[in-house]
Formats: C-alpha cells, structure tokens, sequence
C-alpha cells in the first residue's frame, strides 16, 4: 500500500531528520571540546541532556510521523566533526546558527507540504515548529548569556543552571 505522503514531502521529511542528526553530532563535538578543552564540566551536565539529546529525540518524532503515514523515513549522513574552538562563545554562536538553519529547513518541509496540499504533513509541522521555538529559545539564551560574561567562564559555568529554561 502507497504511503499516505507525497515522495517530494516525504523526503523534505528526511532532509529535517538528516539536519537533526547533523546538530546531534554538532553539540556531541561541542560538549567534548566544553569538558576538556575549557573544563566547564557543569554547562557540559546541564547542556548535553537538554540539547545534545534533544536532536535524536526530535527526530524520532518525525520519523514516527512518516510511519504513521506509511512512510519510511531514509537517515542521511552526519559529517564528520573536528570542529575546534577558540571559546565557549565561540560554541553557543555556532549552535545559534546551526539552529537558525534547522528552522529553515523545517519551514521548506513545511511550505513543500502547503504546496502539496497535504493538511496532515502541515498540520504536524506547525506543531513541530512550536516544539523547536523553546530550543532556539534557550540556545540564543546561552549566546546572550556568554556573551554578558565577558570570557569569565569559570563564573559562567558556576551560573549555568540558573539559564537553562527547557
């Protein structure tokens, strides 16, 4: 029996699993380079579950989606990841921008569907997308807190549990 989501839409989907997986790879690097490079063990305990966690998990909604639809769901690759940083701040901006291009990625998925005119894909969608506001929320929330800190990271990591807001 054909899946219930148009191939183009369908692989839109797939293109926001492969984005989510990519952002997976990019805080696990991430929160490596936090805990040795800069020894903030703290932000590493609060950050790793909320965020780096995260991605997998979102994913796992999409794909369940695409099953419910009688779709299967196609894993791209995840680069490899050698990222290397000159600071936490560093860090959080990449996260912000990466976050930004998964928004972007999920509104193409999103308007594909509206093309489509698949109500159920745009549906789950607009539910989505509210899912990930408290995500860019808390990670534009790190950059502006980094940044107020002044390279104090010591401090910043001794505050972390007081901004972590998902």
């Amino acid at each position: 029996m054909a899946g219930l989501i148009k191939d183009n839409v369908n692989t839109k989907l797939d293109l926001v699993i492969e984005k989510l997986f990519c952002g997976n790879r990019i805080f696990d690097r991430a929160m490596s380079i936090l805990n040795v490079t800069f020894v903030m063990n703290n932000t590493v305990k609060y950050i790793h579950p909320k965020l780096a966690h995260k991605f997998p998990a979102l994913s796992d909604f999409v794909s369940d989606y695409q099953a419910s639809r009688n779709c299967t769901s196609i894993y791209g690759l995840t680069p490899r990841d050698e990222s290397e940083y000159t600071s936490p701040l560093e860090i959080f901006n990449k996260f912000y921008d990466y976050q930004l291009e998964l928004e972007d990625v999920i509104k193409e998925a999103y308007i594909t569907a509206i093309d489509e005119d698949d109500c159920f894909t745009n549906s789950f969608l607009q539910s989505f997308m509210l899912d990930i506001i408290p995500v860019t929320e808390q990670i534009k929330l790190l950059v502006d807190k980094a940044s107020n800190y002044n390279d104090n990271w010591m401090a910043f990591d001794h505050d972390i549990k007081k901004f972590i807001i998902i």
